[in-house]
């Protein structure tokens, strides 16, 4: 079955929520509920801040800021949920940027398959970029040249080990504490 859209082309009709597993295998819950480690740098009732232990780039994994509560899309968070999820997002990118080497940051949430979202729990990613190139990194669809610098840097997209994980997160996790606590 195909779909016509307005500009008149056909697409395959996009079902929604069918398009992530249940809740019940989501990673990001079972993060929550304490049933796959992550290495955290903050929590508390409503929301967790931790690495993604999966690399990105050769300066290694970027920041997920999640809601505790399953939500799939960006537009099902509640409004009295989404300040402070955008507020934890700026402190974690003020101390990403403090605690390492990172020129800048970049804030990233996707919703839906087509938008590039591979986890169906919403999250913000906030990526570390030290270089202009490490655009490159995050994005699945690489370019040759990207393709090349990631083998010349011989990045890899396998869990990084928890110990150098933890090496990471102290720094960023000491530096977030003295955000909030100024704040």
């Amino acid at each position: 079955m195909y779909l016509e859209t307005s500009n008149g082309m056909q697409t395959k009709p996009n079902y929604g929520l069918n398009e992530f597993p249940d809740q019940s295998r989501c990673i990001f819950c079972k993060i929550v509920a304490g049933k796959t480690p992550a290495t955290i740098l903050y929590e508390d009732d409503t929301l967790i801040v931790f690495l993604n232990r999966y690399k990105r780039s050769s300066v290694g994994p970027d920041c997920l800021v999640i809601p505790k509560e399953h939500y799939t899309y960006s537009w099902e968070i509640p409004a009295e949920l989404l300040s402070p999820l955008l507020q934890m997002t700026q402190y974690v990118s003020k101390a990403l940027m403090e605690a390492t080497a990172a020129r800048g940051t970049r804030i990233w949430i996707s919703s839906g398959r087509q938008a590039g979202q591979t986890i169906g729990h919403v999250h913000f990613h906030v990526y570390p970029c030290y270089t202009p190139w490490d655009l490159l990194y995050y994005f699945r669809g690489m370019t040759p040249f990207s393709r090349w610098i990631r083998n010349y840097f011989h990045m890899s997209s396998k869990p990084s080990k928890t110990q150098a994980l933890e090496k990471m997160a102290a720094p960023i996790r000491k530096r977030l504490q003295e955000i909030m606590q100024n704040a």
